[in-house]
């Protein structure tokens, strides 16, 4: 047996050898899909889990993805590590939070490099997820991404989205679409107390201010005192009472915005209620005019009736609707014909009193003649 492999070896060197080589390469190759497999696994887990880290958010907050301490710790290292050589120079603000009482104040440095000048303060609103906590327990983060929009679980947007660490961010109160005009006032109104659930949330011009100037890199420290700050707090409107322009944020420097031509006091003019006005208005008008017309019309009918026998129609002028006409012709046909009548009564009784005075004229001359006999006969 030995030996008969031995011979088939010499004698088929050449196929053993390309045998034994595709075997060993085969067995490469599987160890290398394998490996393969379970690589692209991990990179689809970590992208997956970094999407949800940046754009799940629930009304301008984040719905936070449940990874160990260690693997959120080494991403937040890599992508500081990212934007530290993206950014050679040091950033020329250094930004503090005040989570007690929601105030953002951002300092330059002194003549030493030092971040001691206090430059600007922002009122905010900060939420129980804010740093530092359990999930986030480090006080000093450096912001790692901008966007000029970023969706946010429920149906919501932030406007100018600065990223500091996580899910944390800053960003506009939230708007119920992607515009500029669909602002949630109401929330609005809560700027200066804790109304979030962890993010930053800012007026526009304020976060603007971030998106625009402050590179990434910059340190955001987060903090507790009940003292404001050196600069002091800012204030924010209340805007839900102003139903014309409550949609905008008030700060917003879109052009469009109403906020810009409103004036205090001036209450807008309200269409609807105008046009009714007008249209009341106009119908007096036009039933003082109807009623001047019928007074008209009354006194001129009254005198251009006529008496002639064969005419029983009246004459009017200046009548503004024909139903006015054929009740004024009624009117005046009724009063002809009473008039008519009248006369006719008139000459009766005139006749009447002729034929009465002319019997009693009669009848005094009859007694005339019989006292001039009587006293005739008395003479005698």
């Amino acid at each position: 047996m030995k030996k008969s492999i031995e011979n088939f070896i010499k004698n088929n060197k050449m196929i053993f050898a390309l045998s034994c080589t595709f075997i060993i390469l085969m067995v490469i190759l599987v160890i290398l899909i394998i490996n393969n497999k379970e690589t692209s696994s991990n990179i689809a887990v970590d992208e997956k889990a970094r999407a949800q880290l940046v754009e799940n958010q629930v009304d301008g907050e984040p719905v936070f993805v449940e990874l160990s301490s260690n693997e959120e710790d080494v991403e937040e290292q890599k992508e500081n590590n990212i934007v530290e050589q993206k950014n050679k120079n040091e950033s020329p603000y250094y930004i503090k939070i005040n989570t007690q009482q929601n105030v953002v104040t951002v300092y330059t440095k002194d003549q030493e490099g030092e971040y001691t000048v206090p430059y600007k303060a922002m009122v905010c609103s900060t939420g129980a997820y804010t740093p530092p906590n359990s999930k986030y327990p480090k006080t000093v983060y450096k912001t790692c991404g901008k966007w000029e929009w970023g969706y946010m679980q429920g149906n919501v947007w932030g406007h100018y989205v600065t990223k500091i660490t996580g899910n944390i961010l800053f960003h506009s109160v939230p708007y119920t679409a992607k515009n500029n005009w669909s602002l949630e006032y109401w929330e609005f109104d809560k700027l200066g107390t804790s109304a979030s659930l962890g993010c930053i949330r800012m007026q526009v011009k304020d976060v603007k201010w971030i998106y625009d100037n402050v590179p990434n890199g910059t340190s955001v420290e987060f903090y507790k005192d009940a003292n404001f700050g050196p600069l002091g707090k800012p204030t924010a409107d209340k805007i839900s009472d102003n139903e014309q322009c409550r949609g905008w944020d008030p700060t917003d420097p879109n052009e469009n915005n109403p906020w810009k031509t409103w004036k205090p006091g001036v209450v807008p003019e309200v269409i609807e209620d105008k046009n009714e006005v007008k249209n009341d208005n106009s119908n007096l008008v036009e039933s003082e005019k109807l009623n001047k017309e019928d007074k008209k019309t009354n006194v001129k009918s009254e005198d251009v009736i006529s008496d002639s026998d064969n005419s029983n129609s009246i004459v009017s002028s200046n009548i503004s609707s024909n139903n006015v006409v054929l009740e004024n012709t009624t009117k005046n046909e009724e009063k002809t014909s009473s008039k008519k009548q009248n006369k006719t009564d008139s000459k009766n009784s005139g006749s009447n009193t002729i034929k009465e005075s002319t019997t009693g004229n009669t009848l005094k001359e009859k007694n005339e003649t019989d006292k001039t006999s009587t006293s005739l006969n008395k003479v005698d």
